[in-house]
């Protein structure tokens, strides 16, 4: 009588590729493997505040971000710009900078804000602090195209 046998190797080879695909989704997680489909923060982002300041950032990383802001105001000749650091934790961005309004007024400041699920706005809030003088607003990104 003639029968089939089934090739031992056969079986491993399956348990083995599974065992490798876990693995390997293990290892992308351990190492801080992001969703592909979580929008990316790295781009120019552009905003208006409530002082009609037009406020510019250009960000790069991805969790960990860095870049710089403009902010400039209608009908002034010059332009406050910095470096920016800060985090991006999909869906929340936070931004870390200073703001020198004039040689002896320095702000420590900051955007709190989250992502939109389309990856083209982040709607937050920007304030800054210091020297007595605290200042506030809505500041709504969206990405240039």
């Amino acid at each position: 009588m003639t029968g089939t046998r089934q090739n031992p190797s056969a079986a491993g080879d399956f348990a083995n590729g599974r065992s490798i695909l876990l693995l390997s989704w293990l290892f992308a997680l351990a190492c801080g493997g992001s969703d592909p489909d979580t929008p990316r923060v790295s781009g120019t982002w552009l905003g208006q505040d409530i002082d009609d300041g037009a406020w510019e950032f250009q960000l790069s990383g991805s969790q960990s971000v860095s870049g710089t802001y403009v902010l400039t105001y209608a009908g002034d000749a010059t332009a406050l710009s910095d470096d920016v650091s800060g985090n991006y934790d999909h869906p929340a961005v936070s931004l870390d900078f200073q703001v020198r309004w004039f040689a002896d007024l320095i702000q420590s400041c900051d955007f709190r804000g989250t992502m939109a699920e389309s990856g083209e706005t982040i709607g937050g809030t920007v304030t800054c602090s210091g020297d007595g003088d605290d200042w506030s607003s809505a500041l709504d990104l969206r990405r240039e195209q």
